[in-house]
């Protein structure tokens, strides 16, 4: 009776060793695996200019702490308020954001990137929202006429991950172990540096866990990669 207590048992361990290392060796869906390894989802894009500023925001959900250390973290809504002046610098500048009916106010800081200054008012904003923002130096406040460029985009954020997963394979597979990606993936805007957002793309970028990136421009028109640098 015990020998067969045993066989029965060992049977069973063997079934379940089976279908564990068939489980393990079943390839995962390469769209949820990029989706659930996003640190940086960077969806909305208005800009807009006054008579003595221009200004774009950028929008979505990022990881926080935000490091590029391959592991994703929690996201937090974000709007990035980039702001610059049409002639000289701004040496210091106060916001009033208003979406829909809600205002978020704060003090723009020196962008440590570009000529300009920089806020983050902590908050997702969509083409759907009404949208003002209002710009106060030295007194003296201007509305800036926003509009959004994102909502013309022809290539969505979704689609932007079925690229990755199509054109990337290869290296998501070599980042994939035990089921899991061993890396995380920013997407982003990219706009012209100059602000005059004659043309904008998704810039993605695939980050380890050993701090090695792998990036690529996609045209937010057809689609296209346009540029990669690994």
């Amino acid at each position: 009776m015990k020998k067969k207590r045993r066989k029965i048992i060992l049977v069973v361990l063997l079934v379940l060793l089976v279908g564990i290392v068939a489980f393990m060796n079943l390839k995962p869906d390469l769209k949820m695996l990029v989706e659930d390894n996003l640190s940086e989802l960077r969806s909305e894009l208005f800009v807009g200019e006054s008579e003595c500023y221009r200004c774009y925001i950028a929008s979505g959900y990022r990881e926080e702490p935000y490091n590029c250390d391959g592991v994703k973290n929690e996201l937090v809504p974000f709007a990035v308020i980039s702001l610059r002046g049409k002639s000289g610098n701004i040496p210091s500048a106060s916001y009033t954001l208003t979406v829909d009916d809600k205002e978020y106010v704060g003090q723009f800081e020196y962008d440590p990137y570009g000529s300009g200054l920089v806020v983050d008012a902590e908050v997702f904003v969509t083409s759907e929202n009404a949208v003002k923002l209002c710009v106060t130096v030295n007194g003296k406040t201007e509305e800036v006429k926003l509009v959004s460029k994102s909502k013309d985009f022809k290539v969505k954020v979704d689609d932007v991950v079925n690229i990755i997963c199509e054109n990337k394979k290869e290296k998501l597979d070599e980042l994939t172990s035990l089921r899991k990606l061993q890396a995380e993936i920013f997407i982003k805007i990219a706009t012209d540096n100059d602000f005059t957002f004659d043309k904008s793309y998704y810039y993605v970028c695939i980050c380890d866990r050993n701090g090695n990136t792998y990036d690529f421009l996609v045209d937010v028109d057809s689609g296209n990669i346009v540029a990669t640098k690994s």
